[in-house]
């Protein structure tokens, strides 16, 4: 009995959840009895779904959403098998692969002036919170009036936006447009600023994604894919940067053992002076009265290092004698 089955069915939940479970599960036993013996027995599940139909205790489309194409037929919701699935396939293929262009010459100018001049109004005339739903209504009457492009009106709207960063009651219009044509539009302003050579982008569009974001109406995630740099070429440039900061780190402590000593000649040179050049002198001979003169040096002698020492210059003064040695300090 159809009636004593729907009173146990009710204790399970609402009625169109149970509703849809049941489709389901006819929709399960009907594969599960396909073949020769289960002939019988889809003969009375057959039964079943017709009871179901005739007391309207099941909605018909949700059957026809469901069930097989033969069950359909065995039920009688549809008439011939063959004439459904073709409107079937050509529904689909309408729906899925049909591509809608919009014709711009039965455009007209006047309903873009009328456009313009309601989404940009400034001071006390403009847009608020408690005007979005009388333009809201306005949008649609001059899109429909004058044949307008919505993605162009979009583009409008959003224009109108950006020049009022801080308006954020410009948001309230967005929901009239598709989320994906938002999306896409927002990504081709995007893309059309990160071009070499292009204009510089308005510097409000980051400030009205936001908005958009936060209202709900976008998502990051699908603005992701229309910003610079892609994802590889950040993940090359990082790669890039941590090799280079590896060789910087590895350099530090590096001692080069084949150097020929001939850069550090003139550091040398450098450290030559008098003082150096007085103790090159002490290492003279022990017959020395001369403060350290190498053997056979004259008056006009040098040091060690090639200088000539202050102790030498005096006694060049004196005449070359090899006497004491003036008080000099030395």
């Amino acid at each position: 009995d159809i009636d004593h089955f729907y009173q146990q069915l009710q204790s399970h939940g609402p009625a169109e959840d149970v509703a849809a479970v049941i489709v389901e599960i006819f929709w399960l036993l009907w594969i599960k009895l396909d073949g020769p013996s289960g002939g019988e027995r889809r003969m009375r599940l057959v039964e079943l779904i017709k009871g179901c139909v005739h007391d309207k205790k099941i909605d018909r489309k949700l059957m026809m959403e469901v069930l097989d194409h033969e069950c359909m037929q065995a039920v009688g919701l549809v008439a011939d098998v063959n004439t459904w699935k073709t409107k079937e396939t050509r529904y689909n293929t309408k729906k899925s692969y049909t591509v809608s262009k919009y014709n711009l010459l039965r455009e007209d100018s006047e309903g873009y002036a009328k456009l313009m001049v309601a989404l940009n109004q400034f001071g006390d005339a403009a847009v608020t919170p408690d005007t979005v739903a009388p333009l809201y209504k306005e949008i649609q009457s001059l899109i429909g009036f004058f044949d307008l492009d919505p993605n162009r009106v979009l583009d409008l709207v959003l224009d109108a936006a950006e020049v009022q960063p801080h308006n954020g009651a410009y948001t309230g219009l967005v929901p009239l447009f598709k989320r994906d044509a938002v999306v896409h539009l927002l990504g081709f302003k995007f893309q059309h600023a990160q071009k070499q050579g292009a204009p510089p982008a308005w510097p409000n569009l980051p400030l009205l994604c936001a908005r958009l974001i936060s209202a709900g109406l976008v998502g990051l995630e699908e603005l992701l894919g229309h910003l610079a740099p892609a994802d590889n070429d950040m993940r090359k440039a990082q790669e890039g940067a941590v090799a280079g900061l590896k060789q910087e780190v590895d350099k530090i402590g590096i001692v080069n053992l084949a150097s020929t000593g001939k850069d550090n000649a003139p550091e040398a040179s450098t450290r030559g002076g008098p003082a150096e050049s007085a103790r090159g002198g002490d290492r003279g001979g022990p017959g020395d009265r001369g403060g350290g003169m190498a053997p056979g040096a004259g008056p006009q002698g040098g040091s060690a290092a090639g200088q000539p020492m202050g102790f030498i210059a005096s006694l060049k003064h004196t005449g070359g004698g090899m006497g004491p040695p003036p008080a000099t300090g030395f």
